[in-house]
């Protein structure tokens, strides 16, 4: 025996998924079956994207009052610190609450406005879907079409 030679020749070796024009069928079949897929099931893509954009939405909502609350609470510390009158330290403290008071309306706002939106989009897609017969047929038996 050879000490060079290999113990197996790679040569040998028959490849069912080398044949081009099986490799040409299964992208055929692959292409066939997205697209049976992808009508249907868009209602859900565009909801997903709904839910995604409204929650970063809201997450930019509730950021930047917590960024302003943060401000706002070290800038009336500082106020407090220099007072040194009691009468204007509690007029400072309530202009500051009616502040922080209305800001946090405006965002709760914001965030109903956002949910509106939404819930008027999704009312949009439930509609559309509903009214489109081919979505029942398309889910009635997929394993027909496959």
């Amino acid at each position: 025996m050879d000490v060079d030679a290999p113990l197996f020749k790679w040569s040998t070796i028959v490849f069912k998924g080398n044949d081009s024009h099986q490799n040409e069928e299964l992208n055929v079949k692959q292409k066939q079956q997205s697209t049976d897929w992808s009508g249907p099931l868009q209602p859900l893509v565009d909801l997903a994207m709904i839910n995604f954009n409204a929650a970063q939405r809201c997450a930019e909502i509730q950021s930047n009052f917590i960024s302003y609350l943060l401000d706002a609470n070290l800038k009336q510390l500082q106020a407090l610190a220099d007072t040194k009158d009691p009468k204007s330290a509690l007029t400072s403290q309530l202009a500051f609450i009616q502040a922080i008071d209305s800001r946090w309306c405006d965002t709760a706002e914001q965030e109903i406005e956002t949910a509106r939106d939404v819930q008027h989009s999704i009312t949009g897609i439930l509609e559309k879907s509903i009214q489109d017969a081919a979505l029942p047929e398309a889910f009635s038996n997929p394993l027909l079409k496959h």
